[in-house]
């Protein structure tokens, strides 16, 4: 009964370890999952950020080149007209006809870059949010998943210890009843009136015995209960104080890179109206000093 004993607890030992060692794997991938799809949505953040940084600097390349350019054209066209006298009035009406449709031109392409800006800016926020909410709908998903599973795992483990402590009380009584009839038999050949004074007191024994090993067993069954359940609700709520954490560190990180980007569009969009204005006033004065000439 003993050898058995010890084997039984050898047993449960050994299933109890590879669970623990089981369960704890699968925690720390469920982790490891998660840290990476935060890593590749901010790299993905950083990748778009460093594009416009670039495409911002691209567009102040071109601007310079083109104001250039412009002034190349506009300093052969006076010579020009300086050497055609009799072709000035022809050529002052072609040119202010040509002005007012690059104005109309002008105003009409800034105003459409103007509206594609704002779209495209209102379509990046929307599909961001989208893919944000998205992505937390998954990792609460994942997550009460596990909890359930491991919950699931918890039960059966603790209805398993029940049983195999039923059963081990149930055998050890058994053996000490078989036990007690044949000592019974052996003293009954010697004296009746012995065996019946000896039956009731083995009887008595037996059944403070059996008093005894089960209010011990139900003691011991309420305490391991007890403990399980505590340990279980410490795990929890571990868990749960963790992931309010990684949320809010998470929602944190976002708000300051959303800042970032809103005051980078907000000096993006500053540097181009001043571009714009400094254009103009050079091309009203420009057109001043030709009508003063």
């Amino acid at each position: 009964a003993e050898t058995n004993l010890q084997a039984y607890t050898h047993s449960s030992t050994v299933i109890q370890s590879g669970c623990r060692r089981y369960l704890t794997r699968k925690r720390i991938g469920t982790m490891h999952v998660a840290a990476t799809d935060i890593q590749k949505i901010i790299r993905g953040y950083l990748a778009s950020a460093f594009v416009y940084d670039q495409m911002f600097f691209v567009v102040q390349i071109q601007s310079t080149v083109r104001m250039f350019l412009g002034k190349l054209k506009a300093k052969a066209y006076r010579a020009q007209v300086d050497r055609a006298v009799p072709l000035i009035q022809s050529q002052w009406r072609g040119f202010m006809c040509r002005q007012d449709f690059y104005e109309v031109y002008a105003e009409s392409m800034y105003a459409a870059a103007k509206i594609q800006a704002v779209w495209r800016s209102f379509d990046a926020r929307n599909r961001f949010q989208f893919e944000v909410v998205d992505i937390i709908i998954v990792q609460s998903v994942l997550r009460r998943w596990f909890a359930k599973r491991y919950a699931q795992q918890l039960r059966y483990e603790k209805e398993y210890d029940a049983i195999a402590r039923i059963q081990r009380t149930w055998r050890a009584h058994h053996a000490f009843t078989t036990y007690m009839k044949y000592m019974a038999a052996r003293k009954i050949q010697t004296s009746w009136r012995r065996h019946e004074a000896h039956a009731k007191y083995s009887d008595y024994m037996a059944a403070r015995k059996i008093q005894t090993s089960w209010r011990r067993h139900d003691a011991h069954a309420k305490y391991s209960d007890y403990m399980a359940a505590r340990k279980i609700q410490s795990m929890w709520r571990c868990c749960i104080q963790r992931v309010i954490y990684d949320e809010y560190i998470a929602a944190r990180k976002i708000q300051a890179m959303w800042r970032c980007h809103r005051q980078h569009n907000m000096f993006l969009e500053y540097v181009t109206a001043r571009l714009l204005q400094s254009a103009w006033r050079r091309h009203v004065e420009e057109l001043k000093y030709r009508k003063y000439l």
